[in-house]
C-alpha cells in the first residue's frame, strides 16, 4: 500500500501537468513575413535590389496568442542572413536600444508602445524602424489592418523627431523597393 500512494501521486501530477499544457493556448508554428533592410541600400543608396526585403518562413512561436505580435517583432532584432541567399546582406534597425512597453491588438489595429528612453536617430533610421515593424506586422497577420505607434502609452507626433506617427500606418512608409522571398523553414 505504501508503494501505491507515491505512484498514485506521480500519476495525478502528470495528469495535471498535461491538462495545464492543454490550457496553455500557445501559438505554435505559424508563417510570418519579416521585413529586413538591404544593407547595400544603407551603404550606397542603391535601390536596385530593394530597400526592404520581406522574408517569409515558418517559425515556432512559444507564446500565448495575444503575445504573438510582440514575439514576431522581437524576431526582428536578429541580423539575419539565410543560407543560399546570394550576396544580399540583410540588416535590422530594431536594435537592442529600442525597447517596448507593450505590443497588442485592439480590433484590427496593433499598438506598438515604445519606451521613450533611447529613442533617437536620423530620419533614415526612423523611417527604416517604422517600415520594418509595420511591414512585418501587416504582412504576417491577416487580422492586422493597421499599426499605431505610441511612446510610453501616449500618442506622439514623431518617433525620433522626423516622421509623423500621429496617424496609424496601413503599410510601411517606404512604398517601393520591397521584394518578397521565401527563406528556408526554421
Amino acid at each position: 500500500m505504501k508503494r501505491k500512494i507515491p505512484v498514485l501521486i506521480l500519476c495525478l501530477m502528470l495528469i495535471f501537468s498535461f491538462s495545464a499544457c492543454a490550457d496553455d493556448n500557445t501559438v505554435g508554428e505559424c508563417t510570418v513575413t519579416r521585413a529586413f533592410i538591404n544593407q547595400d541600400y544603407i551603404e550606397t543608396g542603391n535601390e536596385e535590389a530593394g530597400i526592404v526585403v520581406l522574408l517569409t518562413a515558418n517559425v515556432e512561436l512559444d507564446c500565448a496568442e495575444e503575445d504573438k505580435y510582440e514575439e514576431v517583432i522581437e524576431l526582428l532584432r536578429e541580423e539575419y542572413m539565410p543560407e543560399n541567399f546570394g550576396n544580399l546582406k540583410l540588416k535590422t534597425t530594431v536594435s537592442e536600444n529600442i525597447k517596448f512597453n507593450d505590443i497588442y491588438l485592439e480590433e484590427s489595429t496593433v499598438y506598438v508602445d515604445f519606451k521613450g528612453e533611447n529613442l533617437s536617430g536620423g530620419s533614415l533610421q526612423e523611417t527604416l524602424v517604422i517600415t520594418q515593424i509595420v511591414e512585418t506586422l501587416t504582412d504576417s497577420f491577416s487580422e492586422v489592418k493597421n499599426v499605431r505607434l505610441l511612446i510610453d502609452g501616449k500618442e506622439a507626433e514623431t518617433l525620433m523627431g522626423h516622421i509623423d506617427i500621429s496617424q496609424p500606418f496601413v503599410e510601411g512608409i517606404i512604398s517601393t523597393g520591397a521584394s518578397e522571398n521565401k527563406e528556408p523553414a526554421i
